[in-house]
């Protein structure tokens, strides 16, 4: 291997380093997967929110007349 090349691989090497706030690839993903996670916690949270919401709603509601029994 050439000087050049070597330089060239370092180079490379070191720009994808500073892309990824100078952290290595695999903690670049780890970092990703766990934000993801959290995003993810946060969704199903809104949702599960959303749902109990939506029961309370519900329960609230008067009965419609055609449901009631005579």
């Amino acid at each position: 291997m050439t000087n050049e090349t070597l330089v060239e691989r370092i180079r490379g090497g070191l720009n994808n380093y500073k892309e990824h706030n100078f952290t290595s690839v695999v903690e670049h993903i780890a970092i990703k997967e766990i934000e993801a996670a959290k995003r993810y916690e946060q969704h199903l949270r809104e949702i599960e929110e959303m749902h109990r919401n939506r029961l309370v709603r519900n329960s609230e509601k008067p009965e419609s007349k055609k449901y009631i029994a005579r």
